[in-house]
């Protein structure tokens, strides 16, 4: 026989390649499909594998967490184009039972229910404290729903004794738990000395919701401020014989003088006027108008200067110029310039003399009233005698059918 002609060797890998191509494409030409696709809520039953023939059939199942849903299919087919038919979700979540609602405190849920994988937030009221986990999650044990932690638990916050001062006490100092809410007062011990002791600071301290006492704790100290003098002033309000911590004082000017500085000041913890003293310091003096003739009479006109005639010498005479309102020195103030004083008040006296004699006028009608209702009665008392005399004597004397 004769020898066949050996292809060249440059072709052999080339054939090669060939060969493993078409074996791979084969399924595709052929109508094969790939791997099934994958859900969420379903999982493949058994096991899985990496292609499949046209009309071969998949059963899908739950995952844990899920539930099957009965009106929907859980299978899908390899069509013969190498697809697979179309395949809703056919699980949905389950539930976790509902967790318990502490008392003293609430829950909630962001995603609003109570499916597989959500949350459950716990939040206390104001004034309890939160004892265990505030955020729990629906999972699934040993195929049953369960949340991930047991509920906690919402208690009463609690503080522990506020802090003792020097020279001072605080209300329910026996208790060696306090509640939230509770108040306890600061008071200042008595002094030993010949000053009291001032409370310098709140006297008052709340438990809070974080379980710490509101402020800081007050002091008790001597505080005691000098004597209070301000030149050409005078006081507003009584200064006390002690001056101690928040003592407050008014002041005022004599006539004549202004305030420079506060008209009120208060002794401060350091015994030191806060604000300091003021001062009184002369001030403008206040401007007296006085009407001139003009003024009182806008028709009226200046008097012209007038002469004196002497008796006895002819010929002219010496004028004598008399000053009228006008040509006054505006300075010289005469009583006689001055407007007559009125006033639209009555004085604290001529207001205690008609109280005094109101007083008087009522006592005294009173009085009147009560003697002429005496008399009257007297006067009654002596006719109802004289009528029962006169029927006396008449019943005892003989009657005229009688004789």
């Amino acid at each position: 026989m004769p020898a066949r002609a050996r292809s060249p060797a440059w072709r052999r890998p080339w054939v090669g390649a060939l060969e493993i191509a078409l074996v791979l494409a084969l399924p595709g030409l052929c109508g094969a499909c790939d791997a099934p696709p994958r859900y969420q809520s379903m999982k493949i039953k058994g096991d899985s594998k990496s292609s499949y023939s046209p009309g071969e059939r998949v059963d899908y199942e739950c995952r844990p967490g899920y539930k099957r849903d009965f009106t929907l299919p859980a299978h899908t087919v390899c069509n013969d184009d190498g697809t697979w038919a179309a395949l809703q979700e056919a699980c949905t979540k389950k539930a976790c039972p509902h967790p318990p609602v502490p008392s003293n405190g609430e829950i909630s849920s962001p995603q609003g229910d109570l499916l597989f994988g959500s949350e459950v937030h716990y939040t206390c009221f104001v004034g309890f404290r939160l004892i265990g986990s505030k955020v729990i999650y629906c999972e699934v044990f040993d195929n049953t729903m369960k949340w991930s932690d047991q509920p906690p638990l919402c208690e009463k916050v609690l503080c522990r004794p506020p802090e003792k001062i020097p020279n001072g006490k605080y209300s329910n100092s026996h208790k060696e738990v306090f509640e939230y809410g509770e108040v306890v007062t600061y008071t200042c011990n008595p002094s030993t000395g010949p000053d009291e002791y001032s409370l310098i600071g709140t006297n008052r301290r709340l438990c809070s919701a974080d379980g710490n006492w509101t402020g800081t704790p007050p002091r008790c100290e001597v505080v005691k401020c000098p004597y209070p003098e301000v030149s050409n002033g005078m006081p507003r309000s009584i200064i006390p014989k002690k001056r101690n911590y928040n003592t407050t004082v008014l002041f005022g000017c004599l006539p004549g003088f202004v305030l420079r500085g506060s008209d009120t000041i208060r002794c401060d913890a350091d015994s030191r006027w806060n604000p300091p003293v003021p001062t009184c310091v002369p001030g403008p003096k206040p401007t007296v108008t006085t009407p001139t003739q003009a003024s009182r009479d806008p028709s009226s006109k200046p008097t012209p200067a007038t002469t004196t005639p002497t008796s006895g010498e002819p010929g002219p005479k010496p004028a004598v110029t008399t000053l009228t309102p006008a040509s006054r020195d505006p300075g010289d103030v005469r009583p006689s310039d001055q407007p007559p004083e009125t006033s639209g008040h009555l004085g604290p006296g001529v207001i205690a003399v008609i109280v005094l004699s109101t007083v008087v006028g009522v006592m005294l009608a009173s009085l009147g009233v009560y003697k002429y209702l005496q008399s009257r009665k007297k006067r009654e008392t002596k006719n109802s005698e004289a009528s029962f005399s006169t029927y006396r004597s008449k019943s005892s004397s003989p009657t005229e059918e009688s004789n």
